[in-house]
């Protein structure tokens, strides 16, 4: 007997004050008010531009208008849905007016992101300290990920020569101070030191050039210790010659 999925889900829609759709989304709970939130707790969301309209709209005096189009179905209608919409209105990077970024559906949730959403969040997240309720977002989303090879590799190229601020290599030592690795983390961390020095070679230890001043009588005996051990390896071989 297969499971009835949960019909939780709706498709929404939002208006700007003249009535003119500008951004088509599927949810559940108070996902549709989301937006609004992040706007007016100043957060900066994938979507910027979608934040910015909203509160434009805002300083003209309006509220957003928004609308439940469907709702009670399932997952899958919601997606499938919300993708209808978005191609009947539109986009605005196709002549439509929507702020979507992407075509909708489940394609458009896991879709890689394009060019000038990377630059956007880039430019976004410069520089910008994170708050601790985005940072417990981010502990929530990372805890149990699995990354691929590819992602670690591509992880480790983008730090490898970036310096460490003091505050962070402070973090990082308070963080394992005292910490008791599991049997399956210290192979772990053995196999990717070893991958290393396969990859990068053994690191060389620096070189420190020190400058000493030696007295006279130091180097009286450093001369006849020289001139003796010379002395010595000339007698043996004048030995083995006449052997």
């Amino acid at each position: 007997m297969t499971k009835e999925p949960l019909r939780i889900y709706y498709v929404y829609i939002l208006y700007d004050e003249n009535g003119v759709p500008f951004y088509v989304g599927k949810g559940k709970g108070d996902r549709w008010l989301h937006h609004e939130l992040d706007a007016k707790n100043c957060k900066e969301a994938r979507n910027a531009r979608l934040l910015h309209k909203i509160r434009q709209i805002w300083s003209l005096g309006y509220d957003i208008q928004k609308a439940k189009v469907l709702m009670n179905v399932s997952q899958s209608v919601a997606f499938n849905y919300e993708k209808v919409l978005i191609k009947i209105i539109g986009r605005k990077e196709d002549g439509g007016t929507l702020l979507n970024f992407s075509l909708g559906g489940k394609e458009g949730k896991d879709r890689p992101k394009s060019e000038y959403e990377r630059k956007r969040v880039s430019e976004v997240h410069t520089g910008k300290k994170l708050t601790e309720w985005h940072k417990q977002r981010l502990r929530e989303y990372s805890t149990g990920r699995i990354f691929s090879e590819e992602h670690k590799l591509n992880l480790s190229e983008s730090r490898r020569g970036k310096p460490r601020s003091e505050e962070t290599k402070k973090k990082i030592v308070e963080f394992h101070t005292g910490r008791k690795r599991s049997e399956e983390t210290i192979k772990r961390l053995k196999e990717a030191y070893i991958q290393r020095r396969i990859k990068y070679g053994k690191p060389r230890k620096k070189l420190r050039l020190v400058t000493r001043r030696v007295s006279e009588d130091t180097r009286r005996k450093l001369r006849e210790a020289w001139a003796r051990r010379k002395a010595g390896a000339t007698a043996n071989i004048e030995e083995l010659n006449n052997v």
